[in-house]
């Protein structure tokens, strides 16, 4: 078995980008470098990729653009190859959601302050966007409405509800996804988040009923329990991302729990840290934290590796791609660097494969 990596990056000087596209490699054994297996330098800021459950599709929302784009994967060779693009219902798309047993594409324009809606076709290529909502949050003046500036998507395990974390608003807005493929508010439509935290995205527990939102601007965490029942968020605590003697110049940006829901990981810019909380089994709340230097400069983005035996972050401002290996007590090894790659924004694992190397 094998297992591709693809790799996006900000590609325009515009975003300060000196990547070249959508980079793709084969992930070999711990501490050994991927391997190159293909670039593909047409893709203007592919800022965040997420593959299809199948592995034979990947997507891509273009940062500070307008766009989100398809491509096809060979689940062979691991080589991608572009299927077409669709607006995104408003600039800036920053993140990317399934739905409807990925009959469906959601996702999230930050300068737009919109979520947009696009059907997927039998083969996954892209269509026209069947809705775009503006983001409002009741309270907030019109000429407030404007930099909602959502930066995340998050479905449920049912599939029944996306929420979307607002930075702009300090709130979490919480949809309901129709059986006639609609996105409708929730009963209670947004959770309103510690003001001034700038929420950016969120993760659930894999068994409790508990979602974690990583606050930017607050450089925190945010824990709130769920209730499935009419997709409501009610705070439970609030932890900071950063250690006490921490320099403030500094935002959160990536957050991930392992599948065994003990622990949890948050990334910090500025300190250039990875932040790894221990949950209480039975609560979800978070416990004890220890801190990680990234070994590189802004740490956008980072991934856990399929069965939780490495986290992968991307530094964007050092061009590297460095893993570290986790213990069973979830704790991270000693790095290594796994890919030079330029600005890398996000890291997608695609399915693993059979076949001859």
């Amino acid at each position: 078995m094998r297992s591709f990596v693809y790799v996006g990056s900000y590609t325009s000087v515009d975003r300060n980008g000196r990547g070249s596209g959508i980079s793709v490699f084969r992930a070999e054994p711990p501490g050994q470098p991927w391997t190159h297996v293909q670039t593909l330098a047409t893709v203007d800021n592919p800022s965040l990729l997420r593959t299809a459950s199948t592995g034979r599709m990947l997507y891509a929302v273009h940062g500070g653009r307008t766009t989100v784009s398809a491509f096809a994967v060979d689940p062979l060779k691991g080589w991608i190859a572009a299927r077409g693009s669709r607006q995104s219902g408003g600039k800036n798309p920053v993140d990317i959601g399934f739905l409807g047993g990925e009959r469906f594409l959601v996702t999230a324009n930050y300068s737009s302050g919109t979520v947009a809606l696009l059907p997927l076709d039998e083969t996954g290529r892209l269509q026209p966007a069947c809705q775009i909502i503006p983001l409002r949050r009741p309270g907030y003046r019109a000429d407030e409405q404007s930099p909602s500036m959502p930066h995340g998507v998050t479905v449920d395990s049912s599939g029944n509800f996306v929420l979307v974390p607002c930075k702009g608003l300090d709130s979490v807005f919480i949809f309901r996804f129709d059986a006639s493929g609609q996105l409708l508010p929730a009963e209670i439509p947004f959770a309103a988040c510690k003001p001034g935290s700038g929420p950016r995205h969120a993760v659930f527990h894999p068994r409790l009923p508990v979602l974690y939102v990583v606050g930017e601007l607050g450089s925190c965490v945010q824990t709130f329990r769920w209730d499935a029942a009419n997709g409501s968020l009610h705070e439970m605590q609030i932890r900071s991302s950063l250690p006490n003697a921490a320099a403030p110049q500094s935002a959160a940006a990536e957050i991930a729990i392992a599948a065994n829901g003990r622990d949890l990981y948050a990334s910090n810019r500025g300190h250039d840290s990875i932040v790894h909380f221990l949950t209480d089994e039975a609560t979800g709340s978070l416990g004890t934290a220890t801190w990680t230097p990234c070994h590189g400069h802004e740490p956008r983005f980072f991934v856990l590796a399929s069965g939780g035996c490495a986290l992968h972050v991307a530094n964007q401002e050092s061009d590297t791609i460095v893993s570290f290996p986790l213990n069973d007590a979830g704790q991270l090894g000693s790095p290594s660097v796994s890919a030079n790659v330029g600005s890398p924004s996000s890291i997608c694992f695609g399915a693993p494969s059979a076949g001859a190397a």
